[in-house]
This record gives structure tokens, sequence and C-alpha cells, in this order.
């Protein structure tokens, strides 16, 4: 096994854990037993626990946006691929979670390492990217038209996702975290004039 395939598999292998524990939180000694590695392994590919840290941050981000993108590509329209941008952060369907979530993960981050910082900022400013395309492509076909810029309307459902998100794992309540997001969806829909099927 070539040593760029180890250390993705290290990655891979840790990517729940931290997501679990918390970025900050995560000792060497958990990450031997996640990934089967001695710590001396370990130090042969990353300069340090938080250097994994921070490859596991932008892998666990980069594997949230490829499913979100897979399932939006499924969907028939751009109303459909938006409601995957917040159906796929249900707590309650456990097959359809999806791991790094930014917002909780740059909150984490704030008072700790500057690259943590810039990776979940960076995986914010993407998705708002990614929303904002969805959003003009359903104004340019018609489906409907909206009572303010794209990019308002891109955080708005940014960060009624992430609260929603926020509160239903601070509290350990996956039902209110499906109320939330249900709510989330009917206000982002507040600020769409739809001429066709809603979400």
């Amino acid at each position: 096994m070539s040593r760029v395939i180890t250390r993705q598999k290290i990655i891979s292998d840790s990517g729940a854990l931290f997501e679990q524990k918390g970025y900050l939180n995560v000792t060497i000694p958990e990450i031997e037993k996640a990934t089967g590695k001695t710590k001396a392994v370990l130090y042969g590919y990353f300069e340090n626990r938080q250097s994994l840290a921070n490859a596991v941050l932008e892998h666990n981000l980069t594997q949230k946006r490829a499913q979100i993108l897979r399932q939006a590509a499924l969907q028939p329209d751009q109303i459909r691929k938006l409601g995957v941008h917040i159906d796929l952060h249900d707590p309650e369907k456990k097959s359809l979670i999806v791991v790094g979530n930014s917002l909780p993960n740059a909150v984490e981050t704030i008072h700790a390492y500057e690259e943590m910082k810039r990776i979940a900022a960076d995986a914010l400013i993407i998705w708002h990217q990614d929303i904002v395309e969805l959003i003009n492509g359903g104004i340019k076909t018609g489906e409907f038209t909206i009572k303010s810029e794209p990019e308002e309307l891109a955080w708005l459902l940014i960060s009624l996702v992430e609260g929603a998100l926020l509160i239903s794992q601070t509290t350990q309540n996956a039902k209110l975290g499906w109320q939330l997001l249900n709510q989330a969806k009917r206000e982002f829909l507040q600020h769409l004039t739809l001429s066709n099927q809603a979400i």
C-alpha cells in the first residue's frame, strides 16, 4: 500500500471519531484504536495530532459536500435540489446524516487553530456558492422568483440549517432537529415565489 493510500486511509478511518468527539478532544490512543496504527506510524504520516485533525476536518467537509451534490444531481429541478441541502441534515434519518457540520466545527475552533478556522470557513463559503448557483438556476429556468438577493438567501438557508443542527446536537434531541429543519424549509420557501411544485 502506497504512502498516499495509507495516509488517506488513516484520515478516513478516524473521520467519524473526530466528528463524534470533537476536533480538539480526540486523543492519540483513540486515534490508534480507530485506525489500527501506532503513534509512531501516525507520526510518520502527520507532523502531529493537530496536523491529522486538520486533514480529517477537510476530508469530512469535502465528503459532506460530495454527498449533497450527488443527491442533488438526482433531483429533477432546482427546488428539489435546494431541498436536498436541508433534507440530508435530518438527524432522524440516520442513513442520510452527513459528516462535516461546518458551523459546529467552526465554532469549536474559533479560539484554537488558524488552519482549522480557515478550513471550516472555506467550507461554508463553498457551500454558499453551491446554493447561490442553484438559486440562480431556478430563477433562470423560471421555477421561482425571489424577494431578496441570491447571496443573502443562500446565507439564510445555511444559517437555518446549521442553527437547527447546533440546537439538535447540543440538546441531543433528534426529533427537535427534524422539527427545526422543517421550520427552516418553510422559512426558506417564504422568500421564494414558486411557479412549480414546492420543495
